[in-house]
């Protein structure tokens, strides 16, 4: 499971954007330090809204299982509202039902063709 190119290869080209949202939860288990998940997205050019856009997390045994996305949401969406942002997009969710949940419903984005697939949190 997973993306066909390395987290490095996904990471390093995003951050010529200094607006870039970056978050990675780490986690002692068992006394090993534990990348538990990573999200990766970036603001509009307006600052309209923040799209996420890379969301993954750890497979194995985690004291934040289950909980994961929860935390990445809640970080994406402060860090919007510091942007002045109105809204945080999810691009291409694997899992929709789990988005929605937390409030995410269908958007049709006005500037991409056919709308796109994103879900969306108004702010």
């Amino acid at each position: 499971m997973g993306f066909s190119k390395s987290w490095a290869d996904i990471v390093m080209p995003a951050y010529q954007d200094p607006e870039i949202f970056d978050l990675a939860i780490w986690q002692e288990v068992e006394g090993v330090q534990t990348l538990a998940a990573l999200a990766l997205g970036s603001p509009s050019h307006a600052r309209t809204h923040l799209t996420v856009k890379w969301v993954e997390r750890y497979y194995g045994r985690t004291y934040v299982q289950g909980r994961v996305l929860m935390i990445v949401l809640a970080c994406a969406e402060e860090y919007a509202k510091l942007l002045g942002s109105e809204r945080v997009l999810i691009k291409d969710p694997l899992a929709p039902h789990k988005y929605e949940r937390y409030g995410y419903r269908s958007y049709r984005h006005p500037y991409v063709p056919h709308g796109g697939n994103y879900l969306a949190k108004e702010l």
